[in-house]
């Protein structure tokens, strides 16, 4: 599935979205991506303050992957 992400708000949802659909819960996630469970929690709900390698680590403990494209159009409330 695709997902479109404008806002670091977005991405933590979609992050505690996908860790739901798939069954695994905030340990497991942070167990494969070598984070202990709090940091889960802190990068679900404030994304914004999380470094990249650490994004990283966990989109791929996800089994997820980021994909860059040209934007349709631009629009000013867009982050």
């Amino acid at each position: 599935m695709d997902y479109v992400v404008r806002t670091p708000q977005q991405l933590g949802a979609i992050l505690k979205g996908t860790r739901k659909r798939k069954g695994l819960s905030q340990a497991k996630i942070g167990a494969k991506a070598g984070f202990a469970q709090p940091k889960i929690s802190l990068i679900e709900s404030h994304t914004a303050s999380t470094s990249i390698e650490i994004l990283y680590k966990t989109i791929s403990a996800l089994g997820l992957e980021i994909v860059l494209r040209d934007k349709p159009a631009v629009n000013a409330k867009d982050w």
